[in-house]
């Protein structure tokens, strides 16, 4: 478990600065190994880790590709990583640490926001691209790891837990719609919050920020997944009652 935050500022943006380090001090329970920040004009990045793949500083977070142009912060794991890894250097890739994180990256930089079917794993991710200055944020397929984000005077915020978002600024004031789902249901769905103006990134969905603002877009969907995936025949298993195949003893 790691935990990630930051902003990304858009075209109204007022003087207000978020306070990346106290979000990160509110979810430093995430990832106490280590912790690292990346600023690049109106955008910060900030990443508490745990280490677990590569626990040398190879596998430091925010984590920028040799060419400068890609940072990325990610809380999650990609369970395919080594195969990928193997492929992409098959292809001529270099690396330079053994962790997925870096992975994920390459895959990104070769293929865009296309390169999450490719992974294999449970994640929350946020790319910066320097280039074009947009931030990009997805998660995984069915909502194992946290992600939160919100706008407020100008910034877009995101998170891995509320006491960060707030810790960035956004206003603590509940929202009565929630709270009456929350009532109704004993959860909030995504992609609302008990917070107002905080909103949950649904399973299997990405949103990409410009400075025009963010646009949430759906990467994955169970029920056309399903539909295009072969049947499979289940074999017949003998009851241990009646000992017939099928069973005939009801």
């Amino acid at each position: 478990m790691c935990g990630i935050a930051g902003y990304h500022a858009l075209r109204h943006a007022t003087g207000y600065a978020p306070d990346l380090q106290e979000a990160l001090r509110c979810i430093a329970h995430r990832g106490p190994d280590d912790e690292g920040v990346f600023v690049h004009e109106g955008t910060a990045l900030g990443h508490r880790r745990l280490s677990i793949i590569d626990t040398s500083s190879a596998g430091h977070q925010p984590f920028t590709d040799e060419g400068g142009r890609y940072t990325i912060i990610f809380n999650g794991e990609a369970f395919n990583f080594k195969e990928l890894r193997a492929q992409l250097l098959a292809q001529g890739e270099r690396f330079r640490s053994n962790s997925d994180t870096e992975v994920v990256l390459r895959l990104f930089a070769l293929k865009g926001p296309g390169f999450l079917h490719e992974i294999n794993g449970f994640f929350a991710l946020a790319i910066h691209d320097k280039q074009t200055g947009d931030l990009f944020l997805a998660r995984d397929r069915f909502g194992v790891k946290p992600l939160l984000y919100g706008e407020h005077q100008g910034r877009f915020l995101f998170a891995s837990e509320l006491r960060a978002m707030l810790a960035l600024g956004l206003p603590r004031v509940v929202d009565p719609v929630s709270l009456r789902m929350f009532f109704t249901h004993y959860y909030i769905p995504a992609p609302f919050s008990i917070l107002r103006d905080v909103r949950k990134v649904p399973p299997g969905h990405a949103v990409t920020i410009t400075e025009e603002g963010a646009s949430v877009h759906r990467w994955y969907d169970a029920k056309s997944q399903a539909r295009s995936t072969p049947a499979v025949a289940v074999p017949q298993v003998m009851c241990a009652t009646c000992w017939m195949t099928p069973c005939g003893s009801a």
